[in-house]
């Protein structure tokens, strides 16, 4: 399991010895004695504090971590149903989410996924374990300090259900209010909506209708474009295509195939053909056990691993298989994501040989 480590990048070069000889020491602690060590100092708002007499002063500078582009870890994550330690929802998964990547929590009804994607958003707190980016650390029953809100502040989460987060009577008011109370801009800023809105494809949307009036592809983009005003920086989707038509999840992938270099982006879903088009990595949860995470590209071309847990391959590469076995070879058959990539393919296979006269 990683031990934290402190970025000498992001601290002040003054406490950079300090900092080098605390690593050396944090890379020989044992995981158990650290957990324990960091309960006890519970007026440390982080654990990378420069321990003096008052022992609440900070080495580092105000920029504890880039969110955009600092790897986040979770170390040894368990969740139990209650604080008897009754029953084990999630059990002891690690692992990285990585930037400018999308990656999918993966896995059967019941596996742990949801609850998983809580701990990676703050939104609940592990019974045992840590997150961990860059110069930031959160560990398991960590009071609320004032770092770990603002980086609560950083990261937004669209419901499976995007009614159930709508809490305005127009579509102006939807969008801005979390913008609104963050200080972001002001009530009435309509160019302000419309730059998320339009972002979001809903340019053409009436800003007073009501957002429950919205097609169910409408209200996640309108619930994504509320999230996106808050400028957050890491965005987690809880089974994002229910409810959508195909053309909707399309769209839905693109958009968020486009935002990836900017936002950290988390996503559960079992849809495996919107998996296969749009994100790169995959994290499968069995039993609330990690048991596998590795590139989209690699766990669908394990055929042995999806027979072992009835995973259907996407259709995308059913097709190709299908196109492959009678003879037909693609030239850039990596690339193939959707029906519109083989589409092209398959013209360009196509217009490339000699008619026969």
């Amino acid at each position: 399991m990683q031990t934290p480590q402190i970025k000498l990048d992001l601290i002040e070069q003054k406490y950079h010895l300090q900092a080098q000889k605390a690593n050396l020491k944090l890379a020989k602690l044992d995981s158990k004695k650290l957990f324990s060590f960091y309960k006890k100092v519970d007026k440390i708002i982080n654990p990378f504090y420069f321990l003096n007499s008052k022992k609440s002063i900070p080495f580092f500078n105000s920029k504890l971590l880039n969110i955009e582009q600092d790897p986040l870890f979770f170390n040894n994550i368990s969740v139990f149903v209650n604080k008897h330690n009754d029953g084990q929802i999630i059990k002891c998964c690690s692992g990285v989410i990585e930037p400018n990547k999308i990656t999918v929590i993966f896995g059967e009804s019941g596996s742990g996924k949801t609850t998983l994607i809580k701990q990676l958003g703050l939104f609940e707190k592990p019974s045992f374990g840590y997150i961990n980016c860059a110069n930031y650390c959160y560990f398991a029953n960590q009071y609320q300090q004032k770092i770990t809100k603002n980086f609560k502040q950083k990261i937004g989460y669209i419901l499976q259900k995007a009614e159930d987060q709508f809490f305005c009577d127009s579509i102006l008011e939807e969008v801005l209010t979390g913008a609104v109370n963050l200080k972001l801009c002001h009530k009435k800023d309509v160019n302000y909506a419309k730059k998320y809105l339009d972002l979001c494809g809903l340019e053409n949307i009436p800003l007073i209708k009501n957002p429950i009036e919205l097609s169910d592809g409408q209200k996640k983009r309108l619930a994504l474009a509320s999230v996106l005003a808050m400028q957050v920086k890491f965005l987690i989707l809880d089974e994002p295509t229910v409810g959508l038509d195909q053309m909707a999840i399309s769209n839905l992938s693109k958009m968020l195939v486009a935002m990836k270099q900017t936002t950290r982006i988390v996503i559960v879903s079992h849809d495996v053909d919107f998996i296969f088009e749009t994100a790169d990595k995959i994290i499968h949860l069995h039993q609330g056990k990690i048991i596998h995470q590795t590139t989209v590209n690699d766990f669908f071309s394990n055929t042995s691993w999806l027979m072992q847990y009835g995973i259907t391959p996407p259709v995308i590469i059913q097709a190709v298989k299908m196109f492959n076995e009678k003879g037909i070879a693609f030239k850039n058959q990596a690339e193939i994501k959707n029906l519109d990539d083989l589409i092209s393919e398959l013209k360009n296979l196509f217009s490339c040989k000699k008619p026969v006269f």
